[in-house]
């Protein structure tokens, strides 16, 4: 395994009143367990609000940990200083969500995607910045544009061709197609599953939409309120969802083949508060198949068939 997450945990403080004084947490991540393999694809999956996207930051370090391991290569990095991490910065990178706000506009593309090089004290940057344009389907000469001069999608291109710079081996992609149209998402994926057979790293691909997720992971986690509430391959996950709320979440996929499609049933209630989430099931209070065990201490994440678990009291 190339990442392996134990126990993973991000509480964030809450002040209120004058003096800003401490009154809680909200619980954004809250004992998250998974592995991910070298080549592999994982998808992280939930609504909006759940951690996933908590989870990818805590991964790469630009959030610190609560609580819990993050054991990359064999080494836990969850509490390294920014000296040690300097190391790993180089194996693990980042491409966010959205593709005008995360690239900085004062500066060319060439600054942009060589910046990490820089740091590192690379050589051979302008001729790697070059390459790099070309692999994620724009030009060399794109170099000395900036970001207000291309589109969504190719500005996505850019944020790519950024966190390939150093060699990474593992990349979070944080909602990388979210921002986009829909003509120019298929676009994105496949050169993230073209890039991935050339370079051989893995992914963890965070999104809301799991139909997108179909197309690349080949394992699903579905996040809700902070915790996992199931784990399966994906075509396993597809045919055969298990718990409530994956159910719920598949129900509000719409259906473009007439032999599937269905009418839309959004999930009723709200998400609980991650400030002070209930005891037992999350899922709870949305769920239609609740019961008074569901509410009694912590629901157990079981492995029900072969690589397939879930948190729910239906399957103990």
């Amino acid at each position: 395994m190339i990442l392996e997450v134990k126990d993973l945990k991000k509480y964030f403080p809450v002040k209120r009143g004058l003096m800003r004084l401490n009154a809680g947490y909200v619980k954004a991540v809250d004992g998250v367990t998974f592995s991910i393999g070298e080549g592999e694809t994982v998808g992280l999956v939930g609504e909006s609000g759940s951690g996933k996207t908590t989870v990818g930051k805590c991964i790469v370090r630009l959030l610190n940990p609560t609580g819990g391991s993050i054991l990359f290569d064999n080494t836990d990095i969850a509490g390294l200083r920014p000296k040690g991490l300097k190391t790993y910065r180089k194996k693990m990178q980042i491409v966010f969500q959205d593709p005008f706000s995360s690239l900085n506009p004062r500066m060319t593309i060439s600054d942009i995607v060589g910046e990490g090089l820089a740091i590192m004290g690379e050589s051979g940057r302008e001729k790697r910045v070059s390459e790099l344009l070309e692999t994620v389907g724009l030009s060399a000469r794109d170099g000395s544009r900036y970001p207000h001069e291309f589109s969504g999608g190719q500005r996505q291109r850019i944020g790519i061709a950024r966190a390939l710079a150093v060699g990474p081996s593992f990349i979070v992609c944080d909602e990388p197609v979210s921002a986009l149209d829909v003509s120019i998402q298929a676009q994105i994926i496949n050169l993230l599953e073209e890039l991935q057979a050339k370079f051989s790293f893995s992914y963890l691909f965070v999104a809301h939409d799991l139909s997108v997720v179909r197309h690349i992971a080949d394992r699903i986690l579905v996040m809700y309120v902070g915790k996992v509430m199931e784990e399966a391959p994906t075509e396993e996950l597809f045919a055969n969802p298990l718990h409530p709320y994956t159910k719920a979440l598949f129900s509000s996929i719409p259906s473009l083949d007439p032999a599937n499609r269905r009418g839309l049933s959004p999930i009723p209630g709200e998400p609980p508060s991650p400030v002070e989430p209930p005891p037992g099931c999350r899922f709870a209070s949305r769920c239609p198949h609740a019961t008074a065990q569901c509410a009694e201490g912590d629901i157990e994440f079981i492995e029900v068939s072969k690589n397939h678990k879930v948190r729910c009291v239906l399957y103990r």
